[in-house]
Order: C-alpha cells, then structure tokens, then sequence
C-alpha cells in the first residue's frame, strides 16, 4: 500500500536518514520525496512510502525512534504523486483561454494535493461558488470576509466557514488566490491538513495567474 506523509523534522544533517531507517523498522520503504520548504533549522517534506502490511507500526518507530519528528498528515493513495503536475496544469492552462478556469477547477486538487478546488464570483457581501471540482461541497454562495485578496493566501478558520468545515480537528484547511483583472478566485482545501505552506500558496497563485491570463486572452485579442 502506498500511503502519503508530510513530515516536519529537524532540518540537519541526518535527520531524515534516522526517519527513513525507523520506517524501514516498521516494514516501510520511502519511494519519493518532495522538499516541501525549510527553514528556521526545520525542514517540511512530503514522502511517498510503500507500507506492504500497512503504516501503523511504521509511524509508531518513527515517533519512538526520531521523537523530534512530527507527522502532519498521512493519507493512502493509489499511485506515486506526480511532481511535474503543477507543471502541466500550468501548460494545460497556457492553451485552455476562456476554459482556463474550468480546466483549473478540475485539475487543481491532483496538481497541489488537495481534496477539492471551487470557483467563485466576487458578489461584494460574499462569493457565488461558479465551478466545483470532484467532491467539493455544494454551496451557492459563501461568505468571504477575507475579500478582497490581494495574493494567494491560506485562509483562517472561522466563522465563515460552514458548520462541516469545522469540526475540531477535522476543521478543513483552506487557501484562496484571486484571479488578477477580474472578479474571480479559486479556493483550495484540505479535509484532514496538513497546513497550507507558503511554497504552497505562492504554486497556487502562479497558477492562478496562468488562469487569469488564459482566461482574459480572447478578450485581448478582439
């Protein structure tokens, strides 16, 4: 079984040496890694690992063996994540034009690791939800006192977060990005974590300007 981790540990020099040999204690084998960012003498990484009999004893030589080390989120998955995706959603978008937002929507939660990805109208007292991907929850309309955004950000928690986006520590981890010369923007979740980082959130805009500059070309040209 394939499972995803995202991993916070001491960013030093075999520091994930200690953590790949503790998974290996519990029968589990890393088959790829993402530096997700680093800093402030911590590193975040994404791992891919294989775990034949399941990740339970594996994670519980981790926590034994590496104590400095924190697990963020763990999830199954079915196949290796693809680390050229963000890349070919953005080349996707660079040729989709007046579908560009469409194709975003769609192509979003594979390319940055989310659970859902939807699509809103800036209505001035809130946003009117225009596209949603696969599993996205079904709202109309959404309150937003986070408008306007001027970048890509993660979004706080709270009260303007439906009741089922909240739920204690299942509370769903949100990152928004405005689509620059219009009234558009995408939000981003994450049903179960982890926290959305700042390499993350600045992928999501640079995507959400491909989007914009698709989305605006036809116009252009006429």
């Amino acid at each position: 079984m394939l499972f995803d981790l995202r991993i916070t540990i001491p960013d030093r020099p075999g520091a994930l040496g200690a953590v790949a040999t503790a998974l290996s204690h519990g029968d589990a084998n890393i088959v790829t890694l993402d530096v997700i960012e680093h800093g402030d003498g911590v590193a975040i990484d994404h791992l891919c690992v294989d775990a034949p009999a399941g990740l339970t004893d594996a994670l519980k030589r981790v926590a034994t063996e590496v104590p400095e080390a924190t697990i963020e989120a763990v999830r199954p998955v079915e196949a290796f994540r693809d680390t050229l995706a963000p890349i070919e959603l953005a080349a996707a978008l660079a040729s989709a034009n007046e579908d560009a937002l469409r194709v975003f929507v769609r192509e979003a939660p594979g390319a940055l690791w989310t659970t859902w990805c939807l699509a809103y109208r800036d209505a001035g007292d809130g946003v009117e939800i225009i596209a949603s991907s696969a599993c996205s929850p079904q709202i109309p309309v959404l309150a937003a006192p986070w408008l306007p955004l001027r970048r890509a950000t993660r979004l706080d928690p709270g009260d303007w977060m439906p009741p089922a986006w909240r739920m204690g520590r299942f509370t769903y981890e949100v990152a928004g990005a405005p689509l620059a010369g219009t009234n558009l923007g995408v939000l981003v979740a994450r049903r179960h974590g982890p926290r959305f980082r700042p390499s993350e959130t600045r992928a999501l805009g640079l995507l959400a300007d491909v989007a914009a500059a698709g989305i605006q070309a036809p116009s252009t040209k006429r």
